[in-house]
């Protein structure tokens, strides 16, 4: 007798801990959800994947425009037996290649962005509070629904939870073995399109005796209505900015004439007045960041503009823009496509760079995403048929 009533007392000082256990996993599961702790980092990385994606393929489409340049020069202007610009095609094939690739980079990053910001919703924070409240109700009552509350449970923290590990745990293999790779091949792409940029102003120097003034006027035509327009926007972001000081001015009376008690409660709502000023300053704030933003593309428009501007006046007094433009007027073909080919042979090297730099987008923006999904399918589907006892 006293050895069953040992055995029972042990088995119940067991399922207590189990309990226990069972009760803190639940509550760090959902104060997880709703901290949004995981969600901050992961939407920091994958913003920052989302914009470095975006300044790799601005590279490459640069180099495919500064190829265009070369080839229809090389038909425009430089009449001969040999086409120097067609030497490039095989870079020119592999940058497409490489801009193809970018794109499906870039959308496999803004799905996980757009599907991180669906599943950090509150709806699915309230549904796996819920959830778990009820599957640990019926877990401590001893309930015969506790297998199908932990299903249910299991669905919501997988499709609350799940996508911000796998941005995470993509985000960790980036840092330690891929990134350093990623910038150093990236910056042999810069190499590349600057080499080719020079060789591209120096066969557009045969066109230094084809600006005239008609041609000036055109670009300063342009640049004045650019530069009203920056005029514009930068007052909208003066006025945006004075009346994001007058919400936080609102913001900062409501907390000094709250109570000591009142001010530092985290757990007390905001009142009406500061709810709306702050509703207000989230508006203007993003009305703002785009207005900053077509200001910018304006004034990268009027320096680019400047600058041929700045160039066509002295192509008009018979000077050159660059000393590879100098040089260019004093060449001939076969100089060209000796240039040429010296970046044939420098730039062996970067279409390996190239090449691997494909391999690398592909695996950091689509199969380790999958990798990591699959691993986590297989996890939950293996929690799926454990059952309760």
């Amino acid at each position: 007798m006293e050895i069953f009533t040992t055995a029972k007392t042990g088995n119940e000082k067991s399922q207590s801990k189990n309990n226990l256990i069972t009760v803190i996993g639940v509550i760090i599961i959902i104060l997880s959800a709703w901290s949004g702790l995981f969600d901050v980092y992961a939407e920091e990385y994958i913003n920052q994947s989302i914009l470095d994606a975006g300044i790799i393929y601005a590279a490459a489409r640069g180099i495919n425009a500064i190829v265009s340049v070369i080839q229809s020069a090389d038909i425009n202007l430089l009449i001969a037996s040999v086409s120097p610009g067609e030497m490039l095609d095989p870079i020119n094939d592999l940058v497409e290649r490489f801009s193809q690739v970018m794109t499906l980079s870039i959308a496999s990053l803004a799905l996980q962005k757009i599907l991180l910001l669906v599943a950090k919703h509150n709806l699915f924070n309230v549904l796996l509070t819920v959830s778990g409240l009820l599957f640990l109700t019926c877990r401590l009552l001893h309930s015969r629904y506790t297998n199908l509350a932990l299903k249910g449970l299991i669905i919501l923290v997988f499709v609350r939870i799940s996508l911000a590990l796998v941005v995470l745990a993509n985000g960790a293999v980036d840092i330690m073995f891929i990134r350093d790779q990623s910038e150093q091949h990236y910056q042999s792409l810069v190499s590349l399109e600057e080499e080719l940029n020079t060789v591209a102003g120096s066969i557009s120097g045969g066109m230094a005796g084809n600006t005239n003034l008609e041609f000036i006027s055109t670009i300063e035509e342009e640049i004045s209505p650019l530069e009203n327009q920056v005029d514009d926007l930068s007052e909208k972001i003066t006025a945006k900015e004075i009346a994001i000081d007058e919400q936080e001015a609102v913001i900062e009376a409501a907390q000094s004439e709250a109570g000591l008690i009142d001010r530092y409660n985290v757990f007390k709502e905001d009142d009406q007045a500061v709810a709306v000023a702050k509703s207000q300053i989230e508006g203007l704030e993003s009305e703002l960041g785009l207005l900053e933003a077509d200001r910018d593309q304006l004034q990268n428009q009027i320096e680019k503009l400047q600058e041929d501007l700045d160039c066509a006046v002295k192509r008009s007094k018979g000077e050159t823009c660059s000393f590879s433009e100098w040089f260019s007027q004093k060449s001939d073909i076969a100089n060209i496509t000796s240039a040429l080919q010296n970046v044939m042979d420098s730039s062996k090297e970067t279409m390996l760079n190239v090449i691997t730099l494909i391999a690398i987008m592909m695996l950091k923006s689509v199969l380790l995403p999958l990798l990591f999904w699959v691993v986590i399918y297989k996890t939950v589907k293996q929690l799926w048929l454990y059952e309760v006892k």
